[in-house]
């Protein structure tokens, strides 16, 4: 192989190899800036769902499905043992991925800086979003839905 051509290769392999680096590191800072700050509290907004009793029950992976989970004045959700509801099976989970708050009977999820974002009903949430009887939540590859 020509000189040059091993040159631009080893150029590009370097390249790939900071990329990832960056990667990791945006990550890691995602992960550690969140945990420090503490979420504030959602306020209620008119029409949201009010409902003492709701729970999430697994819905994805098989191997998990049906568990459920009662809904508590402040969970966490993540890959960590310290989570409330923990996800150690979930690789796409982040440690301390989501919070669940129940404030005047309303239940609100909002994410926690994780990685690869939380959904209710397959949107991206971006602030404090509640929750309703029949909504699906997914963290990382796990699907719950909340039920009565």
């Amino acid at each position: 192989m020509p000189v040059q051509l091993l040159d631009i290769l080893k150029f590009f392999l370097v390249a790939l190899v900071w990329l990832f680096f960056l990667r990791v590191l945006r990550a890691v800072w995602a992960e550690t800036r969140r945990s420090r700050e503490a979420p504030s509290a959602p306020t209620s907004r008119p029409g949201a769902s009010r409902s003492a009793s709701l729970q999430l029950r697994i819905l994805q992976p098989t191997r998990m499905q049906g568990k459920t989970y009662q809904l508590r004045d402040d969970m966490t959700l993540g890959r960590a043992a310290s989570c409330n509801v923990s996800l150690e099976y979930d690789n796409y989970a982040s440690n301390r991925h989501a919070r669940v708050v129940v404030r005047d009977g309303t239940v609100w999820v909002e994410d926690l800086g994780s990685t690869n974002g939380t959904r209710v009903n397959d949107s991206v949430i971006t602030s404090p979003t509640a929750l309703h009887r029949g909504d699906r939540l997914k963290i990382g590859q796990t699907l719950f839905e909340v039920s009565a």
